[in-house]
């Protein structure tokens, strides 16, 4: 048994290094040139509130009203008992202070806006109602907002149009 098991291993080492495999070389001819490389780091200057809001056309994602103790909400795509057709609601602007509103009915207006940091904006729609938002937190997409107007008092959050 032992002669047997030793032939069937110097069987298998020479069918091992009889078919050993050769490796293919391959030459890649690389040409160098002459060229100058200029690395330079600029700063980023952060975008200013009116360059943020100027970048976007703005929708409504949620609002929550309390008028006087009845409360209603509009969150998009999800829930809205505020009976207004909100999905229409757009807001842009100017780094100038001007824009344009797009109300419930698809109607649109020019607006006046100016904002006083840290947490105030005021927007003003040509022949219609004043806003006075205040809280007012600007990210790169996105801002939230709650204007008080007693009894009232409606909070909300516009996101930039994808």
């Amino acid at each position: 048994m032992r002669k047997f098991l030793f032939a069937i291993a110097a069987f298998v080492l020479i069918v091992i290094s009889s078919s050993s495999c050769k490796k293919d070389t391959v030459t890649n001819t690389v040409t160098v040139r002459d060229t100058t490389v200029i690395t330079d780091t600029v700063a980023s200057t952060p975008l200013s509130v009116a360059q943020i809001l100027a970048s976007h056309t703005w929708e409504v994602e949620g609002e929550s009203y309390d008028n006087a103790g009845t409360i209603t909400q509009y969150i998009r795509d999800s829930v809205n008992t505020t009976g207004l057709d909100q999905d229409t609601l757009r807001l842009t602007f100017t780094t100038t202070g001007g824009g344009t509103y797009r109300d419930e009915t698809g109607s649109m207006h020019t607006l006046t806006w100016s904002f006083t940091p840290p947490s105030y904006m005021f927007i003003q729609l040509a022949g219609g109602p004043n806003y006075s938002w205040s809280a007012v937190n600007i990210t790169d997409s996105s801002f939230d907002e709650t204007t008080s107007n007693p009894p009232s008092l409606i909070s909300g959050k516009w996101i930039a149009v994808k």
